[in-house]
């Protein structure tokens, strides 16, 4: 989600707490890269060909329920991206994202047999949270943290 400072238009500001909408505006990002080991750099790495990164964005619900007739518009935003770059078609298949359980369930059912990655920042994220679960907010905690977070 992209953070909005209170300047920004209101129909870019996440809800109030209390707001039970169930459409929340929020900025949807999704990506796909496809590229090969076969070709290197000088060094010796793998290098990805020029053009293979593709980017979708918008602020658009991704919040639909089990019976809804269509999927959300993120989801549908997806689907045509993941078609236009030959997704199904790919040996390898990784989807990377938040700790979101909705995240999860559309992958599940968009990305078969995708490997399914938490992002770095929201995994040190948790692992915080869990510490000041253990020994609360001190040193210990970020001790523990730290040294979790640098594995």
């Amino acid at each position: 989600m992209v953070k909005v400072g209170p300047e920004a238009p209101a129909r870019w500001r996440k809800p109030p707490a209390n707001c039970h909408s169930p459409h929340p505006r929020q900025a949807r990002l999704s990506s796909t890269l496809h590229w090969t080991a076969e070709q290197r750099n000088a060094a010796g790495r793998p290098e990805r060909d020029p053009g293979s990164a593709h980017y979708s964005a918008a602020i658009e619900s991704a919040a639909s329920r089990d019976t809804d007739p269509e999927a959300a518009p993120f989801a549908q935003r997806l689907r045509r991206m993941a078609e236009r770059c030959s997704y199904a078609d790919a040996p390898r298949r990784v989807v990377l994202g938040d700790v979101a359980a909705w995240i999860w369930k559309l992958a599940d059912q968009e990305c078969l047999g995708a490997i399914q990655i938490v992002d770095l920042w929201h995994a040190k994220e948790k692992l915080w949270e869990c510490g000041k679960v253990l020994w609360g907010a001190g040193p210990r905690t970020e001790e523990w943290a730290r040294a979790r977070c640098d594995d």
